[in-house]
């Protein structure tokens, strides 16, 4: 239809359409919303067995160890290290010697300009006092100065120089620090000897005080090196719990080795940033959403048109990031007993692996993100189910769920030993054995709930999950008993057709078991009128002749496609297979009785509608309704024909392929020219097989054999020939429908009457099958 003769949508429409867009998008709120509640679970509604406390705060009551646990304690690791650290004794350089010696030649100078101004005989005494004073070296008091040129025996200024030699030489050639300088000035009047008189010590301390001198340094580089080597070599502090054991009482002040045991066991309350962390949820669930939904958008359009799937998909991804809440992150051995592959593996059923691996991984994402950060987590669900996704080979096998679960153990084992020699946390041999037991639970566990997830889901929103097929192909099936009881021509022409689809399904890579189950119940609504439709017709009788009334036939015929359609609802067949019963026939048309319509109409004047000839459709909608299209109608048409050679079949063939191409019946099915092209390969392959002639062999049933005048029978026919009488009846049965038609209905008609087959496939297939 031109977009100028389209009708203009009204009011009602818009609303309606604007309501289901603000439906979608608080659905999409409260995916967001919930995700971050969950994320900030523990903040947004903690536990009553949590307490909020903190460095220096009193305990409220007693906490006791829910479980034993040992860990390694930082807290205490990291005290006993500060405290090697503290007790490192600064490093200092070596002395330097060259600072000794310039020290005694200063108080060499010193010493002898002192003896020169004490013996200058033109300068008086305020004027000596002076020039002592003067001497930048030395800030000597007032009373040492007097002594110094009270002495008048030179022997004992004398005696005063060496002892301030010897002394500053002694003290220099040890170590004077910034830091001990003071001690060894407050050392020196122990240092001299008791023959000197308590001025003569005055004035000895007085000179060497002020010419001593720091002669080594603090060496910060060798400081470092020694601390860290002492804190090295402190062991880690184990600090272990049984269970019931006082963490710490009540009253008792909290302190930092308190805050990380209660963190231990997830028993600390976190009462700060809880605005921050819902946020911190809001905005990761925000980008896993619309990473998620853009995906699904771009590669599966027909999935994110699906509200009930999409909604089950975020459902199912919330319900495993709470389980994921769940699991302790403190705890290293928790994570591997989560079975989170079991989202994978539900989705790779029930959509494709490739979008299986997607939602793992924001999966993986998340969990990572609500536990702390755990990469160790993070990368346990990322592995474990992109791994087990792409060993899970055929969903239809339940073995196939279980080898997958061997993959999800080998691949928690590998994690775990992956961050047992990869880091420098070294777990004990305890943990890395219960990591890898909680992988063998984790394996098994994700298999298990991935098959009850898929019987669950396939009941409840009544989808052809892999179980669901298995169920469905069970002969024992109560609507397939009722096929074979009422219809056996319909049921063995349902198992030609399935097998037919099955096979050019292989060859396009479409999905096989759904279209084999499909293929089994296509033709169900058949059972209402059966002997109306030629497979179950016997002994040459045909209701449509006794009817007489092409537009009741008609209604017969096509009404096999609504009452498949009803009874797969009365017996809760999946919407999936419904499609293939009211799509396996489009909006073709049964040209047989219309035609006979037509003919009644020249003798009777009444006027025919073409559309009460056409099915209800619509046309095929998938890659795999259309196989079925073209299988139904291929094999009806092969088997109603009953070819003679080879040929037939591909007339047959090819007409079926050319018809509905050209009626424009797979213009929205997704099938290629390339795919049609296997398709009609593989049909005629299979078709040759099946309905090859075969030699009639004199003696059969309905064979004259002619004895020759020797008592021989005759010799076989050639393998083309038929007896005189079915050859004769078989030719009957066709002259009509082998005539070609003068004309065709305008804009409606298919081109039946214009190929060698159009009889067979025209009458039988789509008028009388």
């Amino acid at each position: 239809m031109d977009s100028k003769e389209q009708v203009p949508e009204t009011r009602s429409e818009r609303f309606q359409r604007w309501l289901h867009a603000v439906a979608q998008g608080l659905l999409v709120l409260v995916f967001i919303l919930g995700g971050a509640a969950i994320i900030a679970w523990d903040v947004l509604v903690p536990s009553s067995k949590t307490v909020a406390l903190q460095e220096g705060q009193v305990a409220p009551r007693d906490l006791l160890a829910p479980r034993s646990l040992k860990y390694e304690s930082a807290v205490l690791s990291q005290a006993k290290r500060d405290a090697e650290i503290a007790a490192v004794r600064p490093v200092y350089d070596p002395p330097d010697p060259g600072m000794g010696s310039e020290q005694t030649q200063r108080a060499r100078l010193v010493l002898d300009f002192i003896e020169n101004i004490r013996y200058d005989d033109f300068a008086t005494p305020d004027q000596k006092r002076q020039d002592i004073e003067a001497i930048t070296d030395l800030s000597l008091s007032p009373a040492v100065i007097e002594a110094i040129l009270s002495i008048e025996d030179d022997s004992r200024w004398r005696a005063i120089d060496a002892q301030v030699m010897r002394l500053l030489e002694r003290v220099m050639s040890g170590e004077i620090r910034e830091d001990n300088i003071q001690a060894k000035k407050d050392e020196l009047p122990n240092l001299i000897s008791a023959s000197y008189s308590e001025i003569e010590v005055q004035i000895v301390t007085g000179i060497v005080s002020d010419l001593l001198k720091v002669n080594t340094f603090y060496n910060e580089e060798l400081t470092r090196e020694a601390q860290a080597q002492a804190a090295q070599n402190v062991p880690v502090e184990v600090r272990t719990f049984a269970r019931g054991q006082m963490i710490i009482r009540a009253g008792e002040i909290a302190t930092t080795a308190h805050i990380e045991a209660l963190e231990q066991f997830s028993l600390l309350r976190i009462t700060e940033h809880r605005v921050d962390r819902f946020v911190g949820g809001v905005l990761a669930m925000g980008l896993v959403t619309a990473l998620l939904g853009m995906y699904i958008w771009q590669f599966y359009p027909k999935i994110f048109a699906d509200a009930a799937f999409m909604l089950l998909l975020g459902l199912l991804l919330l319900l495993f990031l709470g389980g994921a809440q769940v699991v302790s992150s403190s705890d290293r051995t928790q994570p591997y007993y989560y079975p989170a592959a079991a989202l994978a593996f539900l989705v790779a059923t029930l959509v494709s692996p490739q979008l299986a691996i997607v939602v793992n991984a924001l999966l993986a994402v998340l969990a990572g993100f609500l536990t702390n950060s755990s990469l160790e987590f993070a990368l346990l669900i990322s592995f474990s189910g992109t791994l087990g996704v792409l060993s899970l080979g055929r969903t239809e096998r339940l073995n196939a769920y279980f080898v997958a679960g061997m993959v999800v153990i080998v691949s928690g084992i590998g994690v775990s030993l992956m961050f047992t020699f990869g880091t420098d946390e070294s777990p004990t041999l305890f943990t890395v054995a219960s990591q890898i037991f909680g992988s063998v639970i984790n394996g098994l566990l994700s298999a298990a709930l991935a098959l009850v997830g898929l019987y669950v889901i396939s009941n409840i929103l009544n989808i052809p999950t892999s179980l669901k097929i298995v169920e469905l192909l069970q002969p024992n099936h109560p609507l397939l008993q009722r096929l074979l009881r009422e219809a056996p021509g319909t049921y063995q022409h349902s198992l030609q057709v399935a097998n037919l689809a099955e096979q050019g399904a292989q060859q396009v890579g479409a999905n096989t078991s759904l279209l084999r189950v499909a293929a089994m119940y296509h033709d169900v609504g058949k059972m209402l009128n059966p002997h109306f439709f030629v497979e179950n017709q016997a002994d040459g009788v045909n209701p449509h002749d006794l009817l007489g009334d092409p537009s009741q036939s008609a209604r017969i015929i096509i009404g096999h496609v609504t009452e498949g359609g009803r009874l797969a609802r009365r017996y809760r067949l999946p919407l999936r297979i419904r499609d293939f019963i009211m799509e396996h026939h489009g909006t073709t048309q049964v040209m047989y009785f219309y035609r006979e319509a037509l003919k009644q109409a020249e003798q009777t004047g009444e006027q025919v509608d073409l559309a009460d000839f056409t099915y209800p459709g619509p046309i095929p909608q998938s890659r795999e309704t259309a196989i079925l299209m073209l299988a139904d109608g291929c094999e009806s048409s092969v088997r109603a024909r009953r070819p003679q050679s080879k040929d037939d079949i591909r007339e047959t063939v090819d007409y079926i392929f050319e018809t509905r191409l050209q009626g424009g019946q797979l213009d929205e099915s997704g099938l290629t020219l390339n795919e049609l092209r296997l398709l009609r390969d593989t049909f005629l392959t299979a078709l040759k097989g099946v309905f090859h002639p075969r030699i009639a062999y004199p003696g059969t049933p309905g064979q004259k054999t002619e004895a020759l005048p020797s008592g021989e029978p005759a010799a076989l026919p050639s393998g083309d020939g038929q007896p005189e009488k079915q050859a004769g009846e078989h030719t009957a049965k066709r002259a009509d429908s082998q005539a070609k038609p003068q004309d065709e209905v305008a804009g409606k008609s298919k081109p039946d009457a214009g190929h060698p087959a159009a009889g067979a496939a025209g009458v039988t297939a789509g008028d009388k099958s």
